[in-house]
């Protein structure tokens, strides 16, 4: 067998074994009919003591067996956390060991942190996050003798969830979703979280602490990964206020707030949100706040996008189009409010709904659209042009067969 490790040598030019080396012990009397030498360098008879294994090496030792511990083997990186690292390794199995001694540093691993007995795994606190941290381990016996060090391994501590959080005051673009640096935009917080690779089996959730949310990347919130090996996979997340809907505004002004399209995964929750625009939305025809639902190559086609909505507040848009549209798509309201919304389509032709269009006024589009708990109050559909057609002041469902709209302790009132 190869040993491939320091051999331990004494030092300072003296090429004799350590008491500590592996070598000690280490070799056989006979390889492929060749018997290993009878004397060493010194002239002195091996192996000794007689009856040992010989020692590998120029210089036999004294001792039969080293009476250190073997080194850890397989020292790994387990995860990488907010301000800590989880290492493992493979336990020893020497009789008298006493307990492990973990090595650590930003360039080697040399300053002792901490020791464990019994099992081999250890994890480090306290660490700096997005340094680069060396580790190496090694094992101690009841007698003070201490194992040459482990394999060297580094690891990065970061900030990884499951919360993520977002804060239009003290938040920056360059900060890492952690309540300590929050990230300032919403857009960059979805993009940012990488669910797929979660092996821990939490549920990523993007906490919006209070204020109103109204820049660039705060509008047309997109939930699918737009790189890499998961491009065009949807991203299962919640995305939540942290204090609630009175106190959380997302303000498309003169945009949408949810772009949620492309086959957006159905388990989507967004919860307790103010959801407006304050200029009206966009002005295209498939939803002044909220899209859900696309068209691909002028056929309405269905790719599963939905959407749960939770205790939010859909309000005060006054636009040229229905707050909400879903168009061939699944979406739920529970415990929501969607009031004070008016659709002028004057500009835009005949009307279909004023808070929200499921499906279309033609024969496509066929939607799932469940209220539960919920409230469409005082909502409104208007034109100035005598020759339009309008339908729905609150909610309006096309022609589609396939439609399925259910109100379950619903009002619905003027």
């Amino acid at each position: 067998d190869l040993m491939d490790t320091d051999p331990g040598f004494v030092g300072n030019g003296d090429y004799s074994l350590a008491a500590s080396s592996v070598a000690i012990g280490a070799g056989i009397d006979e390889y492929e009919n060749t018997d290993a030498p009878a004397y060493d360098y010194n002239n002195s008879i091996r192996p000794n003591p007689d009856g040992s294994d010989p020692d590998l090496g120029a210089f036999e030792n004294s001792l039969s067996v080293t009476p250190y511990p073997a080194k850890p083997q397989n020292l790994t990186v387990d995860s990488e956390g907010d301000s800590t690292i989880i290492l493992s390794w493979m336990a020893n199995t020497e009789d008298d060991l006493a307990q492990y001694k973990i090595y650590y540093g930003t360039s080697s691993a040399t300053t002792l942190l901490d020791s464990v007995s019994g099992t081999p795994a250890y994890t480090a606190t306290g660490l700096d996050n997005y340094t680069t941290y060396y580790f190496a381990v090694s094992a101690e016996d009841l007698d003070d003798y201490e194992s040459a060090k482990s394999n060297e391994v580094s690891g990065e501590p970061k900030w990884s969830g499951p919360n993520w959080y977002v804060h239009a005051d003290s938040g920056s673009s360059s900060g890492d979703g952690s309540p300590a640096a929050p990230f300032r935009e919403i857009q960059d917080a979805i993009d940012a979280v990488d669910p797929l690779s979660r092996a821990d089996g939490l549920a990523d959730t993007i906490l919006v602490l209070p204020g109103t949310y109204d820049d660039g990347d705060d509008q047309e919130l997109y939930f699918k990964y737009t790189d890499g090996n998961n491009q065009g996979q949807p991203k299962n997340i919640v995305l939540k206020s942290r204090d609630g809907a009175a106190t959380t505004i997302l303000d498309g002004v003169g945009n949408r707030v949810f772009e949620i399209v492309d086959g957006t995964d159905t388990t989507l929750q967004i919860i307790g949100f103010t959801i407006t625009a304050s200029d009206g939305g966009k002005h295209d025809g498939n939803g002044s706040v909220i899209k859900i639902g696309y068209i691909d190559e002028g056929n309405w086609t269905t790719h599963y996008s939905g959407a749960t909505f939770k205790n939010c507040l859909i309000k005060d848009v006054d636009g040229e189009d229905a707050a909400v549209q879903v168009i061939s798509e699944i979406t739920v309201f529970v415990d929501c409010e969607l009031s004070d919304n008016t659709a002028d389509y004057t500009e835009s032709g005949d009307g279909l709904g004023g808070a929200v269009r499921v499906g279309n006024e033609w024969s496509e589009g066929g939607s799932t659209v469940h209220f539960y708990r919920s409230r469409l109050l005082n909502n409104t559909i208007t034109t100035s042009q005598s020759d339009q057609w309008l339908a729905g002041g609150a909610l309006a469902v096309g022609k589609s067969n396939q439609n399925s709209v259910k109100l379950v302790n619903t009002i619905v009132a003027g």
